[in-house]
């Protein structure tokens, strides 16, 4: 049971959903409960004040905050519910402000979806049952992964399936989404829309590529990886993964660039293992750096080659480097919280070792960090300088 003033809550009943409005607009309050009732329970908050004295006495499955509620930011109320007083909740940003910048700064304090306004009755409850059913999962996948008497398999896959299927998911529903508002409000091009489409083809595919490999560890007795080599255009495969972080990187202020020799750089490697292994360390490091810039670059040795992603960040504590690449640690430099599940970095480590390789991490608190990996030439190398 859940009590609030003089309303009751029966979580029991039906397992009926309850949501919190934070919203100093009492014609946008109605307008949710006229959307959401009766299938879940709706309590309003007029401010941030009141939205905190409900929290305090209640848990509620969903909290919907306004951006602007008078005497406070809801950017404001949102980290504090994150960070201060480490609500699990499903919180959902609203605002008129549907602008890069305030979209990325939601989703870095760790909001879980974005509505823009004015609302839209028939996505606004789709958007919530969405974020419910997200959120659903990944306590379901923190309780199977907790669960001692899961084999190792089992635990790569469920990581794999959680921790890098949410990668091409993320320009998949950024770019549809902003795609979206683009188009309701009359500002969306022809060229951005074939450019925006063309980038959600390819997030698609290599999302269908993921879930085919999954499928095939899933059939397997042993927890390796399935690699498939082949003639790998390295050239190429960095500068995909600059023009997909570009606008990432710009929407903090900072230079994405790339170095490497001149001329074709070709691996005979698996080329989507190492691009998922570049991806999440580029995603950590623009993650990680609030000023300056992020390098992605190659370099030749004599008998390897070394890709390195390099940041001016916020550094990795001595302390933690050791542990940096094991299962289950999460390092959160920004906020202390950790909301992933700590298998990124292991991963790429498994990856890079089965791609016959290895990574490391070099760290200066407060000056940034360098992961490297090295990977052996093989007679098919093929580079002019």
């Amino acid at each position: 049971m859940y009590k609030l003033d003089d309303t009751v809550f029966n979580d029991n009943a039906g397992g009926t959903k309850s949501v919190l409005v934070v919203d100093d607009d009492e014609a946008i309050r109605l307008l949710i409960r006229n959307i959401l009732e009766p299938d879940y329970i709706v309590v309003e908050a007029v401010d941030a004040a009141h939205a905190l004295e409900y929290i305090n006495d209640s848990d509620f499955d969903v909290i919907l905050i306004d951006h602007h509620l008078g005497g406070r930011d809801g950017l404001d109320l949102l980290i504090e519910l994150r960070e201060d007083r480490k609500v699990d909740s499903v919180i959902i940003f609203m605002t008129s402000d549907t602008s890069r910048d305030l979209t990325a700064q939601a989703f870095r304090e760790n909001a879980d979806d974005f509505i823009g306004k004015p609302i839209n009755r028939r996505l606004f409850k789709y958007a919530v049952q969405d974020a419910l059913l997200k959120k659903d999962l990944e306590r379901q996948l923190r309780e199977a992964i907790s669960n001692a008497k899961i084999e190792e398999s089992k635990t790569l896959l469920i990581a794999m399936a959680s921790h890098e299927l949410h990668t091409p998911l993320i320009p998949m529903i950024g770019l549809s989404s902003a795609l979206y508002k683009r188009n309701e409000d009359g500002t969306l091009s022809k060229d951005a829309l074939s450019d925006g489409l063309l980038r959600i083809a390819e997030a698609a595919r290599d999302l269908n590529d993921m879930i085919g490999d999954i499928l095939e560890v899933a059939s397997m007795n042993k927890n390796d990886i399935l690699m498939r080599m082949e003639h790998t255009d390295i050239r190429a495969l960095i500068e995909r993964l600059q023009r997909d972080y570009r606008n990432v990187a710009l929407d903090k202020g900072l230079y994405l660039f790339v170095t490497m020799p001149e001329g074709p750089q070709t691996l005979f490697i698996d080329g989507k293992r190492l691009q998922q292994v570049l991806r999440l360390i580029i995603d950590n490091a623009i993650k990680f750096t609030e000023f300056g810039d992020v390098e992605i670059g190659l370099k030749l040795e004599a008998e390897d080659v070394v890709l390195f992603v390099r940041d001016t960040g916020a550094g990795i504590a001595a302390e933690f480097q050791e542990r940096l690449f094991k299962v289950f640690e999460k390092i959160d430099m920004k906020s202390g919280r950790s909301p992933g599940l700590g298998v990124g970095l292991y991963l790429c480590r498994r990856i890079v070792e089965m791609l016959g390789g290895t990574i490391e991490a070099e760290s200066i608190p407060g000056r940034g960090s360098t992961f490297s990996i090295r990977l052996p030439k093989t007679p098919e190398y093929n580079a002019e300088s």
